[in-house]
């Protein structure tokens, strides 16, 4: 019974760390991509300064570093289901997953 509870559990993190790795994939590195392509072009038209330009960077980067942290999210959830589904059991130590890497990048964009 304990074993089920388990599995579950895990299959049910796998399954949102997928999709919140697939959700950046899809639509927020894309979308990131095309901000910071107009926003060079409205810096070489001289609309924007250099400051709003480094801003968008910075962003674009905190995008990119979320994608990372949640892609590795994914791939500790993997692990984690494939040991309880082989019967290992859960580990007694699971490594905390900061959200402080998803806010900077979805409350950074405009």
């Amino acid at each position: 019974m304990n074993v089920r509870s388990e599995a579950r559990d895990a299959f049910r993190v796998y399954r949102s760390t997928y999709d919140i790795a697939g959700q950046y994939q899809r639509e927020v590195l894309p979308l990131r991509k095309i901000i910071s392509d107009e926003t060079q072009l409205r810096f070489s038209s001289m609309q924007i300064d250099i400051f709003t330009l480094l801003t968008e960077a910075r962003q674009r980067i905190a995008a990119l570093r979320a994608a990372i942290e949640a892609k590795r999210a994914f791939w500790l959830a993997q692990s984690e289901l494939q040991t309880v589904v082989n019967g290992g059991g859960r580990p007694d130590t699971q490594q905390e997953i900061r959200p402080s890497t998803t806010a900077q990048a979805s409350g950074g964009a405009n």
